[in-house]
């Protein structure tokens, strides 16, 4: 290297540095060791507990480029529980499609869950074939080949399963039953080269068959033996897991490693002399095997092995293989079976649902519902037809028959991905076609439907889930069987299964556990209070009404005849007297704990956005929880099945602020609705209701401004019977604003008819509206990262119009975290949105032009 220098005569010369370094081969040391360092550092964090799902996808998305971390993440996957992964799902898949597409591990994660577990299998499969559509849209022929593969691998995967479901399966199934029908004796495969063209549906037969593909059962045993070789292969040589691995053993107690990092090598670890030995007894050769009958990775942890009778060990491996030759032919032909009539007829219902969206917005309004209450009718003929089975003899499919064969019969429904993973399953009894509700509009005709379903000992993410009516009281002698299958599940399988148990360990153990449950430390409560009160001693609104709510107040007659007249005029019908009034007059009201759903079905919009949105609520939900800030956020479920189709929950014993004004007789204001529905006004109850008020309007405020939620008229403002304010309908948000002028630019609503409900300015109630806003922006600061990295994974090959900025999306939602400033700084900044917000004259603008020009109150 040469550089010019001046001598003492102000007279340049040339002279040449020697690089020391790069002459002793320095440099490649010192990258070395910081390669090493790194890499002990990720696999320190790895290791430890607070390693989750979100901490999976975040590194699997940064170190999307390296295949040694990539191959290692997926298999810590599998140690996850399903409903943590059922949170990032999404993120998941977009990653196989858009960020890691060469990543063999984390398809051959996703195809295994979706083999393990059909409640997941549904998900990803409406998830690909929303994208095969948005590939097709840009015109992007590689990416609709791509797309239209993971969509039929994950198709295969859930009909043929995993081979140690199967077995389980088999375990479970012993002296249950003695033979499948007839039908069940054929082998279902579903072959790659599917078409993309619409089935040709029969309005006599609502849920077509696809024609299984015959086929010998010793050739169905043949595959799964094959299925069962390649895992030995897969899981044996995987470059990036066994580097990786080697590196955790070389690791010293400081975390360094000797050598040149191999994670991004890509060489391949030949296979051990006793693996090509099971290989070739069997007569199979790895190149024979087809991609779809990729199985989950083969932990063989100590102790796992087995001794025969000559004293040497049988590893695990074999001992499964052994146990699936041995099964019953048509015992695993029927599985399959069983498994691509559940997978196909829910996929069928949810299409004809959507369907007939579609069509009634084709015919006059006077003739839809006639035409809908027919349609829907053979969807319940369709489940009686399920739920009867294939010994039901009769011409006639009768309800009342039926559902009094109790578990035998409603065991065999189908139920829809509409609850978490760990919850229990809900078995789809019957829509009631009498009480739907068609809600419609200029273009579209949606519809409101009430199901009626009932609660099972399952869980969603059982891999049983498909043949739960196997198990049915009929069958089982003592219900300790189950249970006792349902650990020897645990054993066989690299991932645990979550197993039955009481809600709240099920609650506990699904939260988020990056970080411990823990209140923000007393400092931080005491700069809050101290900026809000100017005392950090002040007891506040929320804290005078603790241990309130249990309190039984007397309340005079006249203010409860008022209340409850103010109830009945604005909700009308509360839900639970309805879901009374309907189960009562069902069929299926025999059937012990049957309870009402209701959904909106919606054909023609894309709700992938408010999807996303949903999950990003839920996500801030956790972490208000984990920090325990008392904001309250409401997350419903929104189910897409393609690209421009899908199910949303309905809100029960909530009506719009529209609504409310028109509904509530000699309306004035929010304020005196709220003293009539919670009277008198100085009572415990209306306090309680106006604290649940501002406990939601904090958390909907700091969703508003850090997601960017516009168009919040009061049609998308949701009152709930509690006195709780929910935002729906997330079309505008991160950038994105109805019409060509951004009316909306304060950071939320807060207007007059809001704040009156909080009374005046300086009064104690809206103190606590700030203290808690504060509280939650801080809260929501801390964990910034659970937000962006969600946001930051989506943006790549999506079509929602809120990601169409690309990065600077993401760098926008990241600048309103505050993360340059002090946290006194950021208190005041934030103090200052409150200010900005209050009673802001665009709000007031925009609430007055959707009036004008919709009739929105």
């Amino acid at each position: 290297e040469k550089c010019f220098m001046m001598n003492d005569r102000s007279q340049e010369f040339e002279i040449e540095v020697r690089d020391l370094d790069k002459e002793y081969g320095m440099e490649e040391r010192t990258s070395s060791r910081n390669s090493s360092s790194n890499l002990g550092w990720l696999l320190r964090l790895f290791k430890s507990d607070f390693f989750d799902a979100w901490m999976a996808v975040t590194y699997l998305y940064k170190y999307r480029g390296s295949t040694g971390v990539q191959d290692y993440l997926c298999n810590e996957l599998y140690s996850l529980n399903d409903a943590d992964l059922e949170t990032y799902l999404p993120q998941l898949c977009n990653l196989l499609l858009h960020h890691a597409k060469d990543s063999v591990m984390l398809q051959k994660f996703i195809m295994d869950k979706c083999a393990e577990s059909v409640h997941l299998a549904l998900q990803v499969y409406w998830f690909m074939e929303a994208a095969v559509a948005d590939a097709r849209r840009v015109g992007n022929r590689e990416l609709v080949a791509h797309c239209q593969k993971l969509r039929n691998r994950c198709e295969t995967a859930a009909i043929n399963g995993g081979m140690r479901s199967i077995i389980v399966f088999a375990r479970r199934s012993v002296g249950i039953f003695d033979s499948f029908d007839s039908e069940a004796k054929l082998s279902i495969s579903i072959e790659e080269n599917n078409t993309d063209e619409d089935d040709d549906d029969n309005d006599t037969d609502i849920l077509p068959r696809r024609s299984p593909v015959a086929g010998e059962v010793d050739k169905v045993v043949s595959a799964l033996q094959k299925a069962s070789d390649l895992a030995i292969e897969s899981s044996r040589r995987n470059p990036g897991v066994e580097l990786f691995n080697q590196r955790e053993r070389e690791m010293d107690d400081t975390g360094s490693a000797p050598g040149v990092d191999p994670i991004d090598q890509g060489e391949r670890v030949p296979p051990s002399p006793a693996e090509e030995a099971l290989l070739e007894e069997i007569g199979i050769a790895a190149s024979e095997i087809p991609d779809i009958f990729l199985e989950a990775t083969v932990y063989q942890e100590e102790g796992e092995n087995m001794k025969n009778v000559d004293g040497k060990e049988v590893p695990l491996i074999e001992r499964e293989l052994d146990e699936l030759a041995s099964a019953d032919p048509s015992l695993l032909v029927g599985v399959r079976q069983e498994r691509f009539s559940y997978f196909d007829d829910t996929i069928m219902i949810v299409k004809q649902l959507v369907k007939f969206s579609l069509e009634i917005r084709e015919i006059p309004i006077e003739e839809r519902p006639a035409r809908l209450k027919t349609r829907l009718e053979g969807i319940n003929q369709s489940l009686l037809r399920r739920m009867a089975g294939p010994n039901y003899r009769c011409d006639e499919l009768v309800a009342d028959v039926i559902a009094a064969n109790g578990e035998f019969s409603y065991l065999r429904s189908i139920h829809l991905p509409l609850s978490r993973a760990d919850c229990h399953v809900l078995r789809v009894l019957r829509i009631n076609p009498d009480e739907t509700i068609i809600l419609n509009t200029k273009t579209k005709a949606p519809y409101m439907l009430f199901i009626e379903v009932v609660e099972t000992k399952m869980l969603n993410s059982d891999s049983g889930v498909f043949a739960e009516h196997f198990f049915a009281a009929q069958y089982i002698d003592q219900r300790k069987k189950a249970s006792v299958a349902l650990e020897n599940e645990q054993t066989l399988t690299h991932a645990p299964q979550v197993c039955p148990r009481s809600p709240g360990t099920l609650f506990l153990e699904t939260m988020h556990t990056t970080t411990q449950s823990q209140d923000p430390d007393a400092r931080t409560r005491q700069i809050v209070k101290h900026a809000v009160y100017g005392d950090t001693e002040h007891v506040s609104f929320g804290e005078r009404l603790i241990g309130f709510d249990s309190i039984l107040e007397t309340i005079d007659e006249e203010s409860e005849k008022i209340s409850r007249s103010t109830f009945a005029a604005v909700y009308g019908e509360l839900w639970k007297d309805r879901e009374e009034r309907i189960i009562k007059a069902s069929p299926f009201s025999v059937i012990p704990g049957t309870k009402l759903m209701a959904f909106i079905v919606k054909a023609g919009d894309d709700l992938r956005q408010e999807q996303l949105a949903v999950q990003l609520i839920a996500q801030f939900k956790r972490i208000f929880e984990d920090e325990k800030v008392d904001c309250f956020l409401r997350p419903f479920t929104i189910m897409c099945s393609n690209a421009e189709s899908g199910l949303i929950e309905c809100l029960t014993d909530a009506v719009s602020l529209h609504g409310l004004k028109k509904k509530t007789p000699k309306f004035t204001s929010v304020r005196n609705y709220f003293e009539r529905a919670f009277a008198p006004v100085n009572s415990i109850r209306f306090q309680q209701a106006q604290k649940r008020f501002i406990q939601s309007m904090a958390g909907y405020s700091l969703i508003s401004y850090f997601l960017q939620i516009l168009d919040r008229h009061n049609g998308n403002i949701m009152l709930d019977v509690t006195g709780r304010i929910i935002h729906i309908d997330f079309g505008f948000m991160l950038g994105n604003s109805p019409g060509a002028i951004r009316f909306e630019n304060s950071p939320f609503k807060l207007t007059d008819e809001l704040l009156e409900v909080m009374a005046s300015r300086n009064d104690q109630a809206f103190n606590y509206f700030k203290e808690l806003f504060i509280l939650g922006f801080l809260a929501a600061r801390k964990h910034h990262e659970k937000i962006t990295t969600l946001v930051e994974v989506m943006i790549e090959g999506t079509s929602m119009p809120c990601m169409l900025a690309g990065q600077q999306v993401v760098d926008e939602l990241r600048s309103r975290f505050f993360l340059g400033l002090l946290e006194r700084d950021c208190i005041a900044k934030i103090l200052a949105l409150i200010d900005e917000s209050y009673n802001n004259w665009r709000s007031k603008q925009y609430d007055r032009f959707q009036y004008m020009t919709n009739g929105i109150l």
